[in-house]
């Protein structure tokens, strides 16, 4: 919910000088449904990554899409493919104290794998 998300970010954000934030929506209805609240939660990341809706159920709509989203926030960085979530994590992590995973859809998986491979 964006009131947790909003939370998150701020006492991450008050621990760690440099944090990245990850996020994948879940569902483009419910997106869509608090849209605003969204943008507002996640627009007080200071580095943020969006990442493809995770669907579930539906169908694409772009009412309710991290892509939407993603143009309603400043800076926010926007991922049409969440396979690439492991390489963005790659390819940024050395830049961050801490990187935070949010959202309810595959993400994880991705992130995950290239997390083992640091082993």
């Amino acid at each position: 919910h964006p009131d947790q998300i909003r939370e998150t970010i701020c006492k991450i954000q008050s621990i760690y000088k440099k944090s990245l934030i990850l996020f994948q929506p879940h569902t483009y209805s419910r997106t869509a449904n608090l849209f605003n609240k969204f943008v507002n939660a996640l627009g007080i990341a200071k580095e943020l990554v969006l990442f493809e809706t995770y669907a579930a159920r539906e169908k694409y709509d772009y009412k309710g899409s991290a892509k939407r989203l993603s143009e309603n926030i400043e800076g926010c960085i926007f991922c049409s493919n969440v396979k690439d979530g492991g390489a963005i994590v790659r390819a940024m992590a050395q830049n961050y104290d801490c990187i935070v995973i949010m959202g309810a859809g595959n993400l994880y998986d991705y992130v995950e794998e290239y997390l083992q491979t640091l082993n």
